[in-house]
């Protein structure tokens, strides 16, 4: 049992309270603005950090109007939710800016020990009681003590009795997490140096092994004494959550000491799949790559972790480093198929890549090598080499070559815009094996031809290669021409273009594809009939009598391949798992004004290159030298800045609006049906 009151106070966060249940303790509390709820995640260790899953839900409100999102426990232990209590979860306007409410939690029993002084002014307490409350259960008092003590030492040297209090506390606690508040406040008071700090290194406890880097560290460059006792740690060290505190430490060590380092850190090969080891390694080297490529190449030599190694050899291309990287391709080593696989993820989309004078040997010796060739000339095929283009070719051409090898030889083939392969399209769009691959090749090309024939193949496609189509003629002004007839003559029904595809197609064929397809921009004037037909139409009864069966087949033919719902679907537009879609009038007004408030990383991009290939889509990352699309029904695409020539970033959603316009009434109400599901 709960008890629950309210106010107009706020709050913070919650991790964890001495008034709760055992079953509560070590959970991570917070809100869920879409459910209406605080739910509870239990944290599982996980190497050097923590994997979170879902726990019980803790509170589930019976308003639409509350908005948890912070939280803080109080001196009994109680819990204290900020409710912002807003209609409008999602948007950046504040609606309602006086209806702020906070709840105030508590178990109809409190488990925390009504200890004298619990409810006292801290403030008024000496240093020493201040020290003293690190000991007890409550984490508000500990942590509240620590900030009065900060602030205290702050103005003046505290009391040496709390100063030798915390000393003992920490030289001869048995309690980790006694001995890290009392190690807290010593820091925050000014009262541990250096070289104790380095002595702490060689302590029993792990976390606190782990803060005294921090500490060592946390202010700016170490002292060369404590670099070496770091770096000593770093070659024994059997704690990961240690590990992941000295690899952190690694950007705010001066950087001709990183190497030494970094070189004892990355021979843990049990450390490969850790969620953060490898990142905070990855992020202290990355700026000593490029320029000391020969050094990174013998720290990629040594290391037991292969997406560091792929890195490395990823930074070396980026930073234009390929001779050491090839020669280092040439030695038989271990770590050759990880040098080879970061080097063609630095080489993606970038056609502007000469071949270096040492590639022609080290490529020889790659073909020796079963395994490695294949790269080798995916590689080579990069480069421009006429030899490998050949090969695919004759893969293309021969009769036992699996599909998967041959859509790839099609795949790469493509990407240069080889001509043997214009020629070859038409009669790969006769294999069902080999169809898909081929219509997505087309948009390589800008030929009359190839679109003529896949115009007048659309017809007998399956539905999926009927979309692949789509895109591929959606890509070109030439090709458009043919959708667009297809669309006036009605050979091609508006029910097949998706709605992702509707403004790539206003940006290839301008004017001319609105006058077919009607207003694009423009439908915002109808928006207030649109809402009451709609509102009219979609009933909680009507609803509840719909097939959410059929709506999840209309879901995965308009919606799916740009968004995500209970795991299955695009990335183009945002998660639709967690939005509030239970609330009928949440769905009408995203569906019909899907423009009304688009995120950053969901707005439009129509990219146009040189060869006059047009691409739309989400940038998902960018550098000097390229940037990646995310583009619907492919894998992510990266575009050579060299070869843009028009870029335009839309305020609108790549959703256009008018969506419900090509469904009939019982459709809209399926896929509503099927939306509102909380379940799949």
């Amino acid at each position: 049992m709960w008890t629950i009151a309210t106010g107009r106070r706020t709050g913070s966060r919650i991790y964890q309270s001495d008034a709760f249940p055992a079953d509560q303790q070590g959970r991570l509390f917070m809100a869920n603005i879409h459910e209406h709820a605080v739910l509870s995640d239990i944290l599982t260790p996980n190497g050097s950090g923590f994997t979170a899953s879902h726990g019980d839900d803790f509170m589930m409100a019976n308003n639409a109007q509350f908005v948890g999102f912070s939280m803080e426990v109080g001196p009994a232990g109680d819990l204290y939710v900020l409710d912002w209590h807003d209609a409008d979860i999602c948007g950046d306007d504040v609606l309602n800016k006086d209806t702020g409410r906070v709840f105030r939690i508590a178990p109809e029993k409190s488990l925390a020990d009504n200890w004298k002084g619990r409810f006292e002014d801290l403030d008024k307490m000496t240093d020493i009681e201040l020290v003293d409350l690190q000991l007890t259960k409550s984490n508000w008092h500990a942590r509240r003590a620590r900030v009065i003590l900060q602030y205290r030492a702050a103005k003046k040297n505290l009391e040496a009795p709390a100063v030798s209090r915390l000393n003992d506390l920490m030289a001869n606690g048995k309690n980790e997490d006694i001995r890290l508040r009392a190690l807290w406040t010593l820091w925050i008071t000014n009262n541990i140096g250096a070289d104790r700090l380095v002595g702490l290194l060689a302590d029993d406890h792990q976390y606190v092994r782990g803060w005294a880097v921090q500490f060592l560290e946390e202010d700016g460059q170490p002292s060369t004494k404590a670099i070496q006792a770091m770096t000593a740690l770093a070659k024994n060290e059997g704690s990961p959550i240690v590990r992941r505190y000295l690899a952190g430490a690694l950007q705010r060590i001066d950087e001709d000491n990183r190497w030494d380092m970094a070189s004892a850190l990355i021979k843990y090969s049990e450390d490969a799949d850790d969620p953060n080891i490898p990142l905070m390694l990855w992020f202290g080297i990355e700026p000593l790559v490029a320029d000391q490529p020969e050094r990174a190449l013998a720290l990629a030599k040594q290391s037991e972790i292969p997406s560091l190694v792929q890195k490395i050899a990823r930074r070396l291309v980026d930073g234009n480093k390929m001779q050491p990287l090839i020669a280092a391709l040439g030695e038989k080593s271990n770590i050759q198929m990880d040098l080879l696989n970061g080097m063609l993820a630095g080489m993606e989309g970038n056609i502007d890549l000469k071949e270096p004078s040492n590639w022609a040997a080290t490529y020889k010796r790659l073909q020796s090598d079963p395994k490695l060739a294949p790269m080798g000339d995916e590689i080579a095929q990069n480069f421009g080499n006429a030899e490998v283009a050949k090969k695919l070719v004759a893969t293309i051409n021969d009769p036992g070559a699996k599909p998967e090898a041959k859509n790839n030889a099609i795949q790469g083939l493509a990407a240069k815009q080889n001509p043997a392969l214009e020629k070859m399209i038409p009669r790969l769009l006769e294999n069902d094996d080999l169809r898909s691959e081929a219509i997505k090749a087309i948009a390589a090309y800008d030929s009359e031809d190839l679109g003529t024939t896949l115009f007048k193949k659309y017809s007998g496609l399956t539905a999926a290669e009927k979309e692949e189509a789509i895109m591929t003629l959606a890509s070109r002004p030439l090709y458009g021409e043919f959708l667009a007839h297809g669309l006036k003559e009605g050979t091609i029904p508006k029910s097949d273009i998706p709605a992702h595809a509707v403004l790539q197609l206003r940006a290839v064929l301008g004017n001319g594809f609105v006058e077919i397809w009607g207003p694009i921009d423009d439908i915002s004037q109808t928006l207030q009939l649109e809402y009451k037909k709609y509102s009219e139409l979609l009933t909680e009864g009507a609803i509840a009598k719909a097939d959410p069966g059929t709506g999840k087949e209309i879901f995965q033919r308009t919606c799916a391949a740009c968004h995500m719902l209970h795991g299955e679907g695009g990335k183009i537009g945002p998660d639709l798992t967690g939005s509030n879609r239970t609330n009928t009038t949440y769905l009408i007004s995203n569906i019909l004004n899907p423009s009304g408030d688009v995120q950053e990383d969901y707005k439009l991009v129509v990219v146009t290159t040189q060869d006059g290939r047009t691409y739309s889509g989400n940038i998902i990352r960018e550098n000097d030298r390229n940037i990646t699309l995310r583009v619907v029904g492919q894998d992510p695409i990266n575009i050579s800045k060299s070869q843009i020539i028009s870029r335009d970033v839309s305020e609108k959603s790549m959703m256009p609006e008018g969506l419900l316009n090509n469904l009939e009434n019982g459709e809209v109400l399926d896929l509503i049906a099927y939306l509102k599901k909380l379940q799949p």
